[in-house]
């Protein structure tokens, strides 16, 4: 697991806090930031987040191929009042 501490102190944090309490709320003014943070890594799994990269999983079945995306994890359907707390997009 990747540790985002470092989030709060990079040195945009504070812009783009600012940049998304205006634009509805909109998580991805943090991705540029969160990337950075995380090395282009997922923050949990640590699979590369880079663009146009696959990973290729091998199991019993088969192989499988995903494309790495990075969503909030949190319900937009039952949580909404998650949606402007920034420290949900962690």
């Amino acid at each position: 697991m990747i540790d985002m501490s470092g989030l709060y102190s990079h040195k945009d944090y504070e812009e783009v806090l600012e940049r998304f309490k205006v634009s509805s709320c909109r998580w991805s003014e943090f991705l540029d930031v969160h990337l950075e943070v995380a090395k282009y890594r997922c923050p949990i799994c640590e699979i590369s987040l880079r663009e146009g990269e696959l990973k290729s999983r091998v199991s019993r079945r088969g192989t499988t191929t995903i494309e790495p995306t990075i969503d909030p994890l949190s319900s937009k359907k039952y949580y909404r009042f998650l949606k402007c707390n920034p420290k949900n997009y962690i």
